[in-house]
């Protein structure tokens, strides 16, 4: 059963833990146009997860904690 786990303007996101899948939908700013969905199963959503923080840690830079190179 789908459950809505976020719900903004132009964006809303449902789960349906029993299938294991996550539903995308893009709002359109027109009331009466349709949204455009995106349904993933579960390793295609850990794809787009893995993806989206590649692209957070180079929009963030982020430093090491350590110097490996170091003893």
């Amino acid at each position: 059963m789908w459950e809505s786990v976020l719900n903004r303007e132009h964006l809303e996101i449902q789960a349906d833990q029993s299938r294991k899948s996550v539903l995308l939908r893009i709002k359109k700013a027109q009331p009466a146009a349709e949204a455009a969905s995106l349904h993933l199963n579960e390793s295609e959503f850990f794809e787009v997860i893995h993806t989206l923080l590649t692209i957070n840690r180079t929009f963030n830079q982020p430093a090491n904690y350590f110097d490996a190179e170091k003893p």
